[in-house]
């Protein structure tokens, strides 16, 4: 499988989602300047989709640099056929107001078999 056969990139002015671990993941990047305080919600439009073909799904996490800070909303995943922009929600854990810029690392997908999920 080609996750760049898959991505579909529908704002050209966000840092495209860059394949990783092998190509079972991606490393997402914040579309957009963000200020956060602490306990924040976010609710942001990633700027593409991601066309899964079954049985995959792809499984929303935060990155290791940005553990301590962010949480992905529990549940977030992915559908195979979802073709439209997606919505990511986030919290901000940290203790400080931050702003996390443009292009920064926010979050990754990894990409599962939907049969994994339920062992």
């Amino acid at each position: 499988m080609n996750l760049q056969n898959i991505l579909k990139v529908i704002n050209t002015s966000i840092k495209s989602p860059v394949v990783s671990n092998g190509g079972y993941s991606l490393d997402v990047f914040a579309p957009t300047e963000l200020y956060l305080i602490p306990n924040a919600h976010i609710s942001i439009k990633s700027g593409f989709s991601l066309n899964l073909p079954e049985p995959l799904v792809g499984l929303l996490a935060t990155k290791v640099n940005l553990r301590d800070q962010f949480m992905v909303t529990t549940g977030q995943l992915i559908y195979p056929n979802d073709d439209v922009e997606l919505t990511i929600n986030l919290k901000y854990i940290g203790l400080n107001t931050i702003c996390v810029r443009k292009d920064d690392p926010l979050f990754q997908i990894t990409i599962l078999t939907g049969n994994k999920l339920n062992d």
